[in-house]
């Protein structure tokens, strides 16, 4: 049988961002195309992201990766140094970027409510809600959800997309994409491209998709543009075959924890040390989370991950006089809590 036909879908444009956006997260056509939308009586939503903790170039877009894993440096300012979440490789801040040579490297993005401010300050006339269904919970995130529910713009996180059903939108915009590119996971194509489709199928089909990017030439955005899966996947699958990430091969999380630091680093070497004695696994170093209360290990097997997981940490169901902490184990996580 021949493939089915794609259903309707809106025009999608990506502005180039590369440079700009430093202090007006509304480029002109954006602001434009939401003057006309509210002028058609028709609802807009502006999408953002509350993760800022990795750096990237302001000049070419570039995200500053680990060389190893391929995956975002995670920033922190206290430390001034960039972490590898997976194998826990850290590296002092660059001075320049790898790509362009360019000195603006910054954590850089724009959340909630200055986007909020931004276009209250353009469009006084309009209903503005601002919603965040991760982060306002309880009587707040109920009284926000409904003034999200009527208003002619709503400025919200991914969740805030369950309040339109297909089709419900004039147009939809991404302010900062980047910085879900930048998240520290394997998967932040994918979780981008999820997104951003997402997002395309709640525009009606002659209302319009915007995406501001300083990577405007990313797969997951040129996929959505035309709206072509397979064509994200074909890069996607490249990616993750050459550095060994699933579907390829098999990924747990081992979290320690315990009542004091120095215990759960303790029982986290003890753990990596009983995995890596054990043939078949890769086993990336502990990485501390949470202030120090709980150490992550990332270890990477094939289809018998779950088996040589069982066997290595055997020693540790049973009970010992020095343990003193909980030892976790995820096999295939859906989310990547890192």
């Amino acid at each position: 049988m021949p493939p089915p036909q794609p259903g309707p879908w809106p025009a999608v444009s990506i502005a180039d961002t590369r440079g700009i956006l430093r202090r007006e997260p509304l480029t002109p056509s954006l602001a434009r195309a939401i003057r006309e939308t509210l002028a058609a009586k028709r609802r807009v939503f502006l999408a953002v992201s509350r993760l800022t903790s990795s750096l990237a170039c302001d000049e070419c877009g570039t995200v500053v990766r680990c060389a190893e894993c391929a995956i975002a440096l995670v920033y922190s300012r206290a430390a001034a140094q960039l972490v590898c979440r997976l194998c826990a490789a850290a590296h002092p801040l660059p001075d320049t970027c790898s790509e362009c040579r360019g000195r603006r490297l910054s954590p850089f993005g724009w959340g909630a409510e200055r986007v909020e401010h931004a276009v209250r300050r353009r469009f006084p006339a309009a209903r503005i809600a601002r919603w965040d269904p991760d982060a306002a919970r309880g009587g707040r995130g109920e009284a926000q959800r409904a003034a999200a529910a009527v208003a002619d713009v709503v400025i919200g996180t991914r969740g805030a997309l369950r309040l339109f059903g297909p089709a419900s939108l004039g147009l939809a915009a991404f302010v900062a994409p980047d910085q879900l590119l930048r998240a520290p996971d394997f998967r932040a194509g994918e979780r981008t491209l999820g997104l951003a489709w997402a997002a395309a199928e709640r525009v009606a089909a002659d209302g319009a998709l915007i995406i501001q990017s300083q990577n405007p030439g990313h797969y997951a955005f040129e996929a959505v543009s035309r709206q072509n899966l397979h064509e994200f996947y074909q890069h996607e699958l490249t990616f993750r075959g050459e550095l060994g990430y699933p579907p390829f091969r098999r990924l747990a999380v081992v979290t320690t924890r315990a009542s004091e630091a120095a215990e759960t680093r303790r029982l986290a070497q003890a753990a990596g040390a009983a995995l890596r004695g054990c043939t078949g696994l890769t086993v990336y170093a502990p990485v501390a989370d949470r202030g120090d209360r709980a150490h992550r290990i990332v270890v990477k097997g094939d289809a018998d991950l779950p088996h040589l997981l069982e066997e290595a940490l055997r020693e540790f169901k049973t009970p010992r006089p020095a343990s003193r902490g909980i030892i976790d184990v995820e096999v295939d996580p859906v989310e990547w809590q890192f």
